[in-house]
């Protein structure tokens, strides 16, 4: 039975998974690349970087004293008397502070700086994970249809020699069938692969705040990621430079210096004055200084601000250490899905891979001796190339998950986690 239909149905499945194992670009648009687009268009973090700079110019107000204060008062009895000079007070006063005062409320404006920019950050590296996370959505699914059509070329290839078969009286009609039904759940496979590729490039589209119709360059071959740093440097990243903890370490510094404002409440503030009255006989008696202080005798206002302030830093501190938990179970268990990713890809790389090509190739060496059937022939193929989109998936998985590791770590292990080298 070994005719030359089997001849050529052997070559084409050879070829086809060699060509499958191939990466599908030498060169290409890389997630990096993808992150800087983001970052650059993003208009939320335009205004969020405004809102930095916004907060940044209230730092030094915040600390100077307030404008003086000008006053004129006149008596309207002594227009137009001639026995009576005109009555009127010129005045000015400056307002100061007690001490400490403005130091704190420069010290709380800085701590809304921080605040602002700890905001900043944290929708950076959100944008930044969407655009990886996104970019290796589209690296599997221009894969998978790369697979898929490979796949289908072998189905119609062993579709047209099951028929050639059929003909010669050789083989059945439920072989050419059995091939014609698995070209047709093929075709409708890439069809939803394409259609999900479209929503994800209208996804990378939005990202770049670009139309969502609008092209998208081809991603860049898959490339070997680095090793994960050790449990501790993960840890210690996470805990120093993750914005969500800096940011509610900024709040709680504010919060203590509200209590610390509550507290000089307290204290009065000093007002200096200088007046001239026009009513005074004697010229040179007119002039006056002085000095007014406001008398705090109003407590309950004052103690609820401390009280309010008081509770604010206990509920930050709270939160802080709720958080920061989190994010610590959170790192481990991304730390252990990208070891499990890890371990995946090895396996259909080093067995899965190679014992599906074997099963493909005694299948097709079966057939064509007659000892076979064409649908062990089919499921060999499936499996190979099902074992080689596993491989694509499992590469997806291990970015995605380094995608969610340099979030928890602020980005300051970015150049560890994605310094990809050649496979």
């Amino acid at each position: 039975m070994n005719t030359p239909w089997f001849y050529r149905l052997r070559r084409a499945l050879a070829s086809a998974a060699l060509a499958v194992g191939a990466p599908l670009w030498a060169s290409g648009w890389t997630a990096e690349q993808l992150v800087d687009e983001a970052l650059a268009a993003n208009p939320g973090a335009e205004a969020l970087r405004q809102s930095v700079e916004a907060a940044r110019w209230q730092v030094e107000p915040a600390g100077a004293l307030d404008d003086p204060i000008f006053s004129y008062a006149l008596a309207p009895a002594s227009l137009g008397a001639d026995d009576l000079d005109p009555g009127h007070i010129v005045g000015i006063a400056q307002p100061i502070p007690w001490p400490g005062k403005r130091a704190t409320r420069r010290e709380a404006a800085r701590a809304s700086v921080d605040v602002a920019d700890a905001e900043l950050t944290q929708l950076q590296l959100e944008l930044a994970q969407a655009a990886r996370v996104a970019h290796a959505r589209l690296r599997v699914l221009e894969s998978a249809l790369a697979i898929n059509l490979a796949q289908q070329r072998v189905l119609r290839d062993l579709q047209e020699t099951a028929t050639g078969v059929y003909r010669t009286g050789d083989g059945s009609q439920h072989a050419v069938l059995r091939a014609a039904s698995r070209v047709a759940q093929r075709k409708r496979e890439a069809l939803d692969w394409a259609a999900q590729r479209v929503a994800v490039r209208a996804r990378i589209n939005a990202l770049r705040n670009r139309p969502v119709t609008g092209s998208v360059p081809a991603p860049a071959a898959w490339q070997a990621l680095p090793p994960l740093p050790v449990w501790s440097v993960l840890q210690a990243s996470g805990r120093e430079a993750n914005p969500e903890l800096t940011m509610l370490q900024a709040r709680s510094r504010a919060a203590r210096l509200d209590r610390e404002l509550a507290e000089l409440a307290y204290r009065p503030d000093l007002r200096l004055t200088a007046n001239y009255l026009g009513t005074l006989p004697r010229e040179e008696n007119r002039a006056q200084i002085g000095i007014a202080l406001n008398l705090p005798f109003g407590r309950a206002k004052r103690d609820a601000a401390a009280a309010g302030a008081d509770a604010a830093v206990a509920r930050l501190q709270s939160l802080h250490a709720d958080r920061a938990a989190g994010l610590a179970a959170d790192l481990l268990e991304h730390r252990a899905a990208d070891q499990a990713a890890q371990t995946t890809q090895v396996l259909h790389r080093d067995e899965l891979i190679p014992l599906a090509r074997q099963t493909l190739d005694a299948a097709i060496a079966d057939y064509a001796s007659g000892r076979g059937d064409i649908d062990a022939v089919m499921d060999a193929e499936e499996a190979l190339l099902s074992a080689r989109l596993g491989l694509e998936q499992a590469r997806a998985r291990q970015f995605s998950q380094r995608a969610q590791i340099a979030r928890i770590t602020g980005g300051s292990l970015d150049k560890q986690l994605f310094s990809e080298s050649t496979p």
